[in-house]
């Protein structure tokens, strides 16, 4: 789902996700990095961790992640927080960093203190928090910022016009492809909630960035290294050793799926007005990549013969001509079979962690045609609603009442 509709996190941090031995994503926050030999580590393990996961130290190679304590069902919600830091505070940072006025760490710290209204032990937390940039900062000081803390960990969303706001112990959470963690927003307060089963140790890992969605891995791999630093090696990207070959086939698979994701939104975008797929963020994403592949001379020298020239301009042919064909058939239950086929993909990845907008979708498409499944889509739409944003958000608050004024509905 695009960035309008997917809240949006902007959280670069060099991350390394591996496997447990069950199998399961284990995502490593790479912030070990940064430190040095003599670096004293402070655990945050206490104050960031609770009845369901806990923060853990894993090695200054591994870094921070969020573990699972207990078995937990799908749907609930793990983690509640309001904001640190939000709207003008984060963007008067950012300014002043960039005009100047705050050119040292001290500097940085002053203002969480004295206009932020920080204390020191929040100021502490804050700065353990990853900085991407640290060693690419102009003075050449291999040393973290204020700016680049906030540039690699700050969330934003239609929630309040898109304004930054930055989730310490929720920035704790490290990346998959194939998250078993959602997150939403009601107001300020981010909620994170389970999107499958999760058994007790298995790390709880969020997504960072809508390409998960439409890319193969490679391209996945290559933009989140470019744009995040890191390279995702989860379940979604990397074949287990021991059947490389029958995980080479499933992560085949999975690309095929993720591609059929893209033109199930496209075909969506042009008959029913659906904003799923999000051509300007695609468009980022393969401007990205192409200059990471251009910087590589591997690349550089790379031929595409004539034949395969060929067969990219028939299947581009091929397709235009389908979604002609496809823009000529009457809105109705051809369009609630495919967003019923995205859901289905949605779900067999794991990438079903924001499903509000494609049930929104279904239940805009079934209101249209009068379809006998109008009262289901709401009725779905109602469910993510009340646990992902909460019974008083003003999202929940109307489907409920669309419910009501359903026929047969008192």
């Amino acid at each position: 789902m695009p960035p309008q509709n997917l809240p949006l996190l902007v959280q670069p941090i060099d991350t390394v996700v591996q496997r447990n031995e069950r199998g399961d994503d284990k995502c490593y926050d790479g912030s070990y990095s940064t430190l040095s030999s003599t670096t004293t580590i402070t655990n945050p393990t206490e104050s960031l961790s609770n009845e369901y996961y806990a923060v853990k130290w894993f090695s200054e190679w591994e870094g921070y992640g969020c573990v699972a304590l207990k078995d937990i069902g799908k749907h609930t919600i793990i983690h509640e927080e309001e904001p640190m830091l939000k709207a003008e505070q984060i963007t008067n940072a950012l300014e002043r960093h960039v005009n100047g006025a705050h050119m040292t760490p001290e500097d940085d710290k002053k203002y969480l203190e004295n206009e932020c209204c920080l204390k020191k032990e929040d100021i502490d937390k804050l700065w353990q928090l990853h900085d991407q940039h640290q060693d690419r900062y102009a003075n050449g000081k291999n040393e973290k910022r204020l700016w680049g803390i906030l540039m690699s960990n700050t969330f934003e969303n239609e929630e309040n016009n898109y304004q930054r706001r930055l989730y310490v112990q929720t920035s704790r959470f490290n990346h998959s492809c194939s998250p078993n963690i959602g997150y939403d927003f009601n107001n300020w307060t981010i909620r994170l909630f389970t999107t499958r089963d999760v058994k007790a140790g298995d790390t709880l890992c969020i997504a960072y960035s809508d390409v998960i969605y439409f890319f193969p891995r490679e391209k996945r791999q290559k933009y989140l290294l470019s744009a995040m630093k890191f390279k995702c090696a989860c379940s979604a990207c990397s074949p287990l050793p021991h059947d490389i070959d029958e995980n080479q086939r499933i992560l085949e698979k999975s690309d095929e799926n993720r591609k059929r994701l893209k033109q199930i939104g496209m075909e969506l975008r042009d008959r029913v007005e659906s904003d799923l797929y999000d051509a300007t963020f695609c468009i980022h994403v393969n401007d990205t990549i192409k200059r990471v592949s251009a910087s590589k001379e591997e690349e550089k020298t790379k031929e595409i013969t004539e034949t395969e020239k060929i067969a990219r301009r028939e299947q581009l042919m091929e397709r235009v001509r389908l979604r002609k064909l496809s823009k000529k058939i009457p809105i109705g239950e051809y369009d609630l079979n495919l967003i019923m086929e995205y859901i289905r993909i949605l779900e067999h990845e794991n990438i079903d962690h924001d499903m509000i907008p494609i049930f929104e979708l279904g239940y805009k498409v079934a209101s249209q045609i009068g379809s006998p499944s109008t009262s289901e889509w709401s009725s779905k739409c109602l469910k993510l609603c009340q646990f992902s944003k909460g019974i008083d958000h003003p999202k929940t608050r109307a489907f409920q009442d669309r419910i009501v004024r359903l026929p047969g509905k008192k």
